[in-house]
Parts: C-alpha cells; sequence; structure tokens
C-alpha cells in the first residue's frame, strides 16, 4: 500500500486553570509520520455508530506510534481526535488509528 499522506501526533499535558479545571497544552509526540488517510464512508460511520465508536478518519500506517485516545492527530488543516489504534493482523505489520474531526481547542475526551 502506497503512503501519501503525512500526520503529526500531539499528546497533552495538563495544567489548571484559575477554577481548577484542565488545560491541556499540546506537545509534539511525532512528525511527519507516513501513512494512507482513509475519509469513512456514510455507510461504514453508521456501523460503527452501531458499536458505540464514532469515526470519521481511519489513517494506517507501517509504524507502531503507539497513541492513546488521548493523543490527537493533525492532518493538513483537520485536527482529529483519536478514538481506536489496533495492530490489523496482530502481527505488528499494520495499524490503524481511528479518529473523529474536532475543533482545534476541543478538550480531549478520555
Amino acid at each position: 500500500m502506497d503512503l501519501p499522506h503525512t500526520i503529526t501526533i500531539e499528546r497533552p499535558t495538563y495544567t489548571k486553570d484559575r477554577t481548577g479545571g484542565p488545560v491541556p497544552t499540546w506537545a509534539v509526540l511525532q512528525r511527519n509520520v507516513r501513512c494512507y488517510a482513509q475519509p469513512r464512508r456514510a455507510f461504514e460511520i453508521t456501523q460503527f455508530a452501531k458499536q458505540n465508536q464514532f469515526v470519521l478518519w481511519t489513517f494506517y500506517l507501517q509504524t507502531d506510534v503507539a497513541v492513546t485516545i488521548s493523543d490527537r492527530i493533525l492532518f493538513g488543516t483537520k485536527t482529529i481526535g483519536i478514538t481506536g489504534y489496533r495492530d490489523m493482523a496482530g502481527r505488528g505489520r499494520w495499524y490503524a488509528i481511528d479518529g473523529e474531526e474536532r475543533d482545534a481547542g476541543q478538550a480531549v475526551q478520555a
């Protein structure tokens, strides 16, 4: 599979605002990660929703980037919150990251 796209993966650290609420500060975890970005079709989005998962994008990689659902992806002008991460065949060769588009400042849903 050709990997024509690149993404940046960011991880939050939290400080407290003046009322004690959490405020994320994003730091780059990995930059220029090669991948294949696939927007999901309406049918697939519905199938994921039936399993209580919200997935608009899937990113396929050949590198284990060890992301968590607290991390986010920057893809072009889009900010993608990670909703899932898996080893495609259980062999450590292909990985998939599922995600949903979010506002850049939107809090992580952990």
